[in-house]
């Protein structure tokens, strides 16, 4: 059973995830279905992954297929913002290669952090600014 918590802003457009286990196929897609599968889901704007207590080491192109394969199911939705906030210069250059190995049909806005806040900030951002 994968160990994370789940929340969500008071307007339910923000969603946070704190990940602290291994970043492997079965434990993401788990995650990725049960918030796709949520009847307002629709109106996500932006997610933080919160990886800085996750085990990385367990990345793969298997993983990154599956996790773009379930994103691209359905329909198109807006372009979303995803945040990473990663503990260390290195965790965030393996998600940096890891999210641009493939070609992706529906790129979303990505941005790894060191900081939280920073992260949640940026994810609050304007619309129309400069992701």
């Amino acid at each position: 059973m994968s160990r994370h918590t789940v929340t969500f802003n008071a307007e339910r457009d923000l969603v946070e995830i704190d990940f602290r286990d291994r970043f492997v196929t079965e434990n993401i897609l788990a995650i990725i279905h049960a918030l796709k599968a949520l009847p307002d889901a629709d109106r996500f704007r932006g997610v933080l992954w919160d990886l800085r207590e996750a085990d990385l080491s367990g990345l793969t192109i298997g993983t990154l297929r599956d996790v773009f394969r379930m994103k691209n199911e359905g329909e198109p939705r807006q372009r979303l913002r995803v945040a990473c906030v990663v503990s260390s210069p290195t965790d965030a250059h393996i998600l940096k290669l890891w999210a641009e190995g493939f070609d992706d049909a529906r790129p979303y806005w990505r941005r790894w952090f060191f900081c939280r806040q920073e992260a949640l900030d940026w994810l609050r951002a304007e619309e129309g600014t400069a992701p």
